[in-house]
């Protein structure tokens, strides 16, 4: 029994060590010296134990190659255990087999993990323009300070616009509106207006093009690039 648990180990470190990747480009091949392991890389199995998964169906079988690189079957290892007509470890007549990789299920891992890499990082990208940002912008008013708070809300951006009178002017009304916030295919984001919160008379709402850089918010009026918005991330 003890050795039976050693010889498990063993083949289960060289599972971890064969199929790190999966061998669906390898394959059997005969001689008249009997069948060797073609690794699919210019590589053979090398004597000793080995798991091998030779078609591709996600069970490896446990086989054990002589030093000449060949696999044995019939016979009794040099270390005490029992090959099938296969060549493979048989324990009381039964062949031992591991779970492995497939190619197939190798790429939809590969393309998960693609797929969930790219979702943290727009996930992040989003959690970190996330804030309220100072600034000034133009428009037929003149320069006015703004407040740009950024927000999630079920799942999207939104954003809520204040503006009012740079300290000592007077050109400007206190106003305020909701946006949507939607990020372009360029990595810029599209502040769109969607409803006044406190319309000032005379007024009309606008909606923005920027692109945010750090702290750095900076962008045009979608409807005239003539006029500017400038703003920086504040702390929290």
């Amino acid at each position: 029994m003890r050795k039976h648990l050693w010889m498990r180990a063993v083949c289960a470190a060289a599972l971890t060590l064969t199929f790190a990747v999966p061998a669906f480009a390898g394959q059997w091949n005969a001689s008249a010296y009997g069948w060797w392991y073609d690794n699919g890389d210019g590589t053979y199995a090398s004597p000793g134990w080995h798991w091998i998964d030779g078609n591709n169906d996600g069970t490896a079988e446990c086989y054990y190659f002589n030093e000449y690189g060949y696999c044995v079957p019939w016979a009794a290892t040099p270390d005490g255990y029992w090959l099938d007509g296969n060549g493979a470890w048989v324990v009381n007549g039964v062949v031992q087999t591991q779970a492995v990789q497939t190619s197939s299920q190798s790429q939809q891992n590969q393309n998960t993990a693609q797929t969930q890499a790219v979702q943290n990082q727009a996930e992040s990208e989003e959690e970190a323009i996330l804030g309220t940002y100072r600034g000034t912008f133009t428009d037929s008013h003149g320069k006015t300070a703004v407040d740009l708070s950024i927000f999630e809300e079920d799942g999207d951006l939104k954003a809520e616009f204040i503006f009012y009178n740079i300290e000592g002017q007077t050109n400007a009304k206190d106003g305020s509106y909701l946006c949507d916030v939607v990020k372009k295919s360029d990595g810029s984001y599209d502040i769109i207006s969607d409803r006044w919160l406190n319309q000032p008379s005379g007024y009309s709402m606008r909606s923005w093009n920027v692109t945010i850089k750090g702290k750095r918010l900076e962008g045009n009026a979608k409807a005239s690039s003539k006029y500017t918005i400038r703003c920086t991330k504040r702390n929290k």
